[in-house]
């Protein structure tokens, strides 16, 4: 999977703060601060749960190279140069559209396995 700056803002329909001039590719997605192993290539999805917010991992996960993050609040960029944040009402939602979007490059069927 691979995403640009525009298509993100364009599949979201995301408002961006911070550095709009660059165009980060994306090739990886995390919802998890823990799970990053590209940072540079990672777009961090900062879900909030009803224990955790993932906003509260932003400047941790700058600090180790991600500048990419899909947040829900607004967010001062003044301390994360070169950085981009697509702000939209609900990452879940955003989220669900980057997939839908994915998927549909695909013309084969998908078999989804699921358990525990």
């Amino acid at each position: 999977m691979l995403f640009n700056t525009h298509q993100i803002q364009n599949i979201t329909d995301a408002r961006i703060l911070g550095d709009s001039s660059i165009s980060t590719l994306v090739s990886e997605i995390s919802i998890d601060s823990r799970s990053i192993t590209s940072p540079q290539s990672t777009l961090f999805i900062a879900i909030v749960g009803n224990r955790v917010d993932g906003h509260d991992f932003i400047d941790h996960l700058y600090k180790i190279g991600v500048r990419a993050f899909l947040v829900s609040q607004p967010i001062n960029t003044y301390d994360y140069k070169g950085a981009q944040f697509f702000v939209v009402p609900n990452v879940i939602t955003a989220m669900q559209q980057l997939a839908i979007y994915h998927r549909n490059q695909f013309d084969f069927p998908v078999i989804g396995i699921t358990g525990s």
